[in-house]
């Protein structure tokens, strides 16, 4: 768990590293899909939702990729990781984009049954 603080130490609220990185796909996921939001937070025979919510994240990452990056290309590890290699680290952008490459790699190899767990 992660700690952020206001600039006067008030209103102290601890976030996961999974929620700070990936804010964007859970706001999308909640829009999206209620129930399999509330699912995943909750771990609840979130089993049975899996294919569901890697068709949701890949419509996400889809869009994200094309709103920051202009990335147009067929979703893929290999078309992914072209990116990441075309990308400056210095870009603003580049460690989401890492994350959510990292997600979609578990993703793709996750077999359909298997709960998705993300590690840092």
């Amino acid at each position: 768990m992660k700690k952020l603080y206001t600039l006067d130490n008030k209103n102290i609220t601890v976030y996961s590293e999974f929620d700070i990185k990936f804010s964007d796909f859970l706001s999308f996921l909640k829009e999206a899909d209620l129930k399999l939001h509330n699912l995943f937070y909750t771990n609840e025979n979130f089993n049975l939702e899996v294919n569901k919510f890697k068709n949701i994240y890949s419509t996400f990452l889809k869009y994200w990729l094309k709103d920051n990056f202009n990335f147009n290309q067929n979703l893929s590890t290999e078309t992914l990781q072209n990116l990441i290699d075309k990308v400056s680290t210095t870009d603003v952008q580049f460690s989401e984009l890492f994350a959510y490459f990292k997600l979609y790699k578990k993703i793709v190899n996750t077999e359909n049954r298997l709960y998705i767990t993300y590690f840092t």
